[in-house]
């Protein structure tokens, strides 16, 4: 018994002193989430729209993203381009924009470099273009703080470390499949006028009218079940792969 409270209380002492160390830095994000303190930007002139592309290093792999002439692209190789998931453009976009800021220094020693993980051998490199073969920033994605919520961030060619309070492991350490475009098909059910469903036991077409009134054309005539055609449109607007397979259609039992 005795030693269980012992324990009790080395735990409650380490964690009213992880509180008084954290808590500064807590305030301080808290303060800048708010617009109530301005964090100074690690690339104050860098715009979300004139990037054009973004490589991630993490000294196994190399991932590029590109603007293509559809939208973005993603490559395992650089040759090979997929289409890639906007939202997580759009999150890597408004990190490296908005979120990569000065607010939190950890160190200015370069020699804690390796600590942090913020060198190429250890960390994740980022380089973002806008424009010719010179990146306009430049950066390293090191190891995760103390709290499990923040990272640690160098600018290349900066001595400063910085603490980021957001998990940036989970965004720039993805692998190929999780930047691509896993949308099996993509389209807006709402814009959806006509559609044909073929089933075992028999095929039916159905139409929108202008009224937004669905209609049974084939295998009758005859006012069709909107609510579950709608249902089924947007089910299928939502249809998402785990990932991607490269075996031919005959293969993969998928010919017919």
């Amino acid at each position: 018994m005795k030693r269980l409270i012992f324990l009790l209380v080395v735990l409650l002492v380490l964690a009213l002193g992880a509180f008084l160390v954290e808590r500064p830095r807590i305030e301080e994000s808290k303060r800048v989430a708010e617009g109530t303190r301005d964090a100074k930007k690690m690339f104050p002139a860098l715009s979300g729209e004139d990037v054009t592309r973004i490589t991630m290093r993490d000294g196994l792999t190399e991932k590029t993203m590109r603007k293509g002439a559809s939208g973005w692209e993603v490559s395992g190789d650089g040759v090979n381009f997929w289409n890639s998931d906007q939202s997580k453009v759009d999150e890597v976009l408004k990190n490296i924009v908005e979120d990569l800021d000065e607010d939190m220094l950890a160190t200015a020693d370069k020699e804690k470099h390796k600590l942090f993980e913020v060198t190429p051998e250890l960390g994740i490199e980022v380089e973002v273009y806008t424009a010719g073969e010179e990146p306009a920033a430049k950066f390293y994605v090191g190891k995760q703080g103390p709290d499990f919520i923040s990272t640690y961030v160098r600018r290349d060619g900066d001595d400063s470390v910085y603490s980021i309070p957001i998990q940036l492991g989970t965004i720039y350490g993805r692998e190929l499949v999780g930047w691509r475009d896993k949308r099996v098909m993509a389209f807006e059910p709402e814009n959806i006028v006509e559609a044909l469903f073929s089933f075992p036991e028999g095929t039916y077409r159905v139409s929108k009218d202008a009224g937004g009134t669905w209609m049974l054309l084939e295998p009758e005539t005859a006012k069709a079940n909107g609510v579950k055609i709608e249902a089924e449109l947007k089910a299928f607007s939502q249809l998402e792969a785990t990932s991607f397979e490269s075996g031919t259609l005959e293969e993969l039992g998928l010919a017919e």
